[in-house]
């Protein structure tokens, strides 16, 4: 472990433990986000589409949708935390990287602790089985 009590791993070049680790999270969500609002727009038209035809696949569908658009929301969070933290090793700014590194934990919180949240707050099934 290094000063800070950070894991250091020998024979990796610090540069790669922290920003090249950094990069490929960010592209990881950025690719994440990317790929999530299109899906949801197209869900949200042929949701539109669909309420003409056949309500109970309405709500299933609207259900879905809100429980994608969150977990979404969550994953963009921990993305803005993960660029912010990236910029603050760009820049060597140890102030930024203090914060960034606090802020971690609520980011991490959040994409882990929601999905199952409103699973259990959607799901009138979940509920009665917990």
């Amino acid at each position: 472990t290094d000063t800070s009590g950070y894991k250091v791993y020998i024979g990796v070049e610090t540069w790669a433990q922290e920003v090249l680790s950094k990069v490929i999270s960010v592209s990881s969500y950025l690719i994440f986000i990317a790929v999530s609002l299109p899906m949801c727009s197209v869900s949200i038209y042929q949701l539109r589409l669909a309420q003409k035809f056949n309500m109970k696949f309405v709500k299933q569908e609207r259900a879905l949708l809100i429980y994608t658009i969150i977990i979404t929301s969550a994953h963009l969070l921990k993305c803005a935390q993960q660029i912010f933290w990236y910029v603050t090793l760009v820049i060597h700014n140890d102030a930024l990287y203090d914060l960034a590194t606090r802020m971690y934990g609520v980011a991490n919180v959040a994409t882990m602790f929601i999905p199952p949240m409103l699973l259990l707050a959607m799901s009138k099934r979940v509920r009665n089985e917990v």
